[in-house]
């Protein structure tokens, strides 16, 4: 059984965290917390009743997405949002069974641009189906919206519907070399469920990383911006001492930096 925290045990722990370590980022890990719109807006509500100036981010599904609740999220401190965008071709989301469709995502997106917070894209690349058109349409989606995502190699693991599927077609025929396979897979693509070749596949990952690369570094500088203005509205005292510590240490770094013969 799932079992949630309450929103007033996940406050008391942030609020023990900045006291002992002193921190001002809180990433939350965890996919299931944010399920239930009446559940971010409690916990928005309490961050900002409890002022605690920090920032933090979060993954979160489309369908929950709306300008009321990206600016509360906004207002409490949140500053980057990770979506499973997956795909921008309808039939691969439909093959996933994902329960969003296309122009979901794409209104997902652009309302959390807009609110001024950081959308942490994730695509698949390879899923079994894919095709080059479909390839196409994700990236075409991603330039229509002028974003960054990481594309990652499918990979399907057993218990799920994926794995199942790949194994009954023949794709996996020795399960224990598979799976001892995968952690040699880490940065290409395990098995090509596609028909396209595993260095196609392999290929336009690395040339569609590539060519979203532009908007990470517009976005990113963004992100550093929207975290230090709200640590400076808010007077983080925390986040300044840590600044200028490690300011001073980069100084120092350099100063005394050796000079290699």
């Amino acid at each position: 059984a799932y079992r949630v925290r309450s929103i007033e045990n996940v406050i008391e722990e942030i609020k023990f965290l900045i006291k002992k370590y002193k921190i001002f980022h809180v990433e939350f890990i965890d996919e299931l917390f944010f399920l239930q719109k009446n559940r971010i807006e409690d916990l928005c509500e309490k961050m900002l009743s409890e002022n605690l100036k920090i920032t933090w981010e979060c993954a979160m599904r489309v369908n929950l997405v709306d300008r009321d609740i990206l600016r509360l999220m906004k207002k409490a401190g949140c500053v980057l949002i990770s979506y499973g965008i997956e795909s921008g071709s309808q039939d691969i989301l439909e093959r996933m069974n994902k329960r969003n469709t296309v122009e979901q995502n794409i209104k997902a997106l652009k309302e959390t641009k807009k609110a001024g917070i950081f959308p942490a894209v994730n695509c698949i690349i390879g899923y079994p189906g894919e095709t080059k058109q479909t390839i196409k349409d994700t990236e075409e989606m991603l330039n229509k919206i002028g974003c960054h995502a990481g594309i990652h190699f499918i990979q399907a693991l057993q218990g799920c519907a994926l794995y199942k599927q790949v194994r009954e077609a023949g794709f996996i025929k020795d399960e224990e070399d598979y799976f001892l396979s995968l952690d040699k897979h880490i940065n290409d693509l395990p098995i090509d469920f596609t028909g396209l070749s595993k260095k196609f596949i392999e290929q336009e990952q690395k040339r569609i990383t590539t060519n979203l690369y532009k908007y990470y570094l517009k976005s990113s500088r963004n992100l550093k911006w929207q975290r230090l203005k709200f640590y400076l509205m808010k007077g983080n005292i925390n986040f300044l001492k840590y600044a200028i510590l490690r300011g001073a240490a980069k100084i120092k770094q350099k100063i005394l930096k050796p000079v290699w013969s």
